[in-house]
């Protein structure tokens, strides 16, 4: 499942807590270790802050993607696992 789909499944589910200013998932990157998903964009740069928090500023965190991402890990997580397997059989010498 490439990155971009990841992104699909977790923004269906991602509900942003602040209605007046949607923030949009914008951005997908995957490496040979994870998939990246980056929320916020110029126009709404306050994303990230909703979400972890800002305790010095005393804003509590609304992990709503962190949120949306446990939600959907089912979808996700068994194309991973596929995916790995699949090029694990291509690796001389890790067949049982």
């Amino acid at each position: 499942m490439p990155a971009s789909d990841v992104v699909d499944v977790v923004a269906d589910h991602a509900v942003f807590p602040c209605s007046a200013f949607p923030c949009s998932i914008s951005r997908a990157y995957s490496c040979s270790y994870a998939a990246i998903i980056r929320a916020g964009k110029k126009s709404v740069p306050y994303a990230g802050v909703i979400h972890w928090g800002w305790p010095r500023k005393n804003i509590v965190a609304q992990p709503w993607l962190t949120e949306a991402a446990a939600s959907t890990e089912s979808t996700w997580v068994d194309a991973y696992t596929e995916a790995v397997d699949e090029i694990l059989e291509t690796i001389e010498g890790t067949r049982a």
